[in-house]
């Protein structure tokens, strides 16, 4: 690949994926969800409905299984793909420990898709830990990610340990994410109740700007579903109208994944990143590599903007 080509492997345009083709289809690198909702109004539920969730995550399920039947080989291909799928839900604990009925009913229904369901939620005081042991019991998650944020209370240390006792009696994969230092302070990786069950650690933080050429994305490719219900193919382009690849309002078919038009070739992207153009130095910023930063400044410039809606009126 020339340098001229890899520089443009980021740039929107009006593109038909197909998920389906190849020796390693592209549907692969889209077997999980990853939902951040807001509560809605009322605190009763979810801004996009837990149930309509439910129905979309099924039609979801049932579109990429349908790729990989699809697929050079059918599933004795491609059954690497079939394993560890997931739904993670992403949210503070304080909101969706007010729905625990609600969040059960999603659990359940992924659990009956063979879908392991997931939750990630921020550590920011006290009170989040008092009500991540009750939500875990009431919502039965495969796993569950704990993230201590630097610029926040440290937690009490009695108190982590007894939530901590508590998910290993619940038989929980625990992960956590956060400040080396911070970890330590809390002697978290010598805590006997984390050798009854699968748990890891992942220490965040960086010292300087990263300017290494970029890498591909399909390791960090998945549907990312945000609060109104807008699918993206990864977090760092959450929020960028023009980067959408559709709702889960819609149905399958009319989205990016259905065939309908999407704004980036989205295999090209995974196998070999954004391209190499984008090379002014930025600092990671939450858990999102700097070459992800870069690319959304780059999709955020005004005359990336006017492409891409030129590319849309193209359409």
């Amino acid at each position: 690949m020339n340098a001229r080509t890899s520089t443009r492997i980021g740039v929107p345009g009006a593109f038909r994926n197909n998920f389906s083709k190849g020796p390693r289809p592209p549907a692969g690198w889209f077997r999980s969800v990853f939902l951040y909702p807001d509560l809605n109004s009322e605190g009763t539920d979810l801004s996009v409905p837990t149930t309509l969730l439910a129905r979309w995550i099924a039609d979801w399920d049932g579109w990429y299984l349908d790729c990989l039947h699809r697929a050079e080989g059918g599933f004795a291909a491609h059954r690497q793909l079939l394993y560890e799928r997931s739904v993670v839900l992403v949210a503070p604990v304080s909101a969706v420990a007010m729905i625990p009925e609600r969040l059960a009913g999603l659990a359940s229904s992924c659990r009956e898709l063979s879908l392991r369901f997931s939750l990630e939620t921020p550590v920011t005081d006290d009170r989040d830990l008092a009500a991540i042991a009750d939500l875990v019991r009431s919502v039965r998650p495969a796993q569950i990610t704990l993230r201590l944020i630097e610029s926040g209370a440290s937690p009490e240390r009695e108190l982590w340990c007894r939530t901590l006792d508590a998910l290993a009696s619940a038989r929980v994969r625990t992960h956590i994410s956060g400040p080396l230092d911070l970890i330590r302070s809390l002697s978290t990786t010598s805590l006997p109740a984390l050798t009854a069950v699968t748990h890891s650690f992942e220490p965040t933080g960086h010292d300087g700007p990263v300017t290494t050429a970029a890498r591909g994305c399909g390791l960090r490719f998945g549907i990312f579903v945000a609060a109104d219900g807008a699918l993206f193919s990864c977090r760092g382009l959450m929020g960028l109208d023009a980067m959408r690849l559709g709702s889960v309002f819609d149905v399958i078919e009319d989205t990016a994944l259905g065939g309908a038009p999407s704004p980036l070739d989205l295999d090209t992207l995974a196998l070999l990143g954004p391209g190499d153009a984008l090379t002014d130095d930025v600092l990671p910023k939450d858990g999102l590599p700097a070459i992800c930063l870069r690319h959304r400044r780059f999709l955020e410039s005004p005359g990336t903007a006017r492409r891409a809606a030129h590319s849309e009126s193209q359409r």
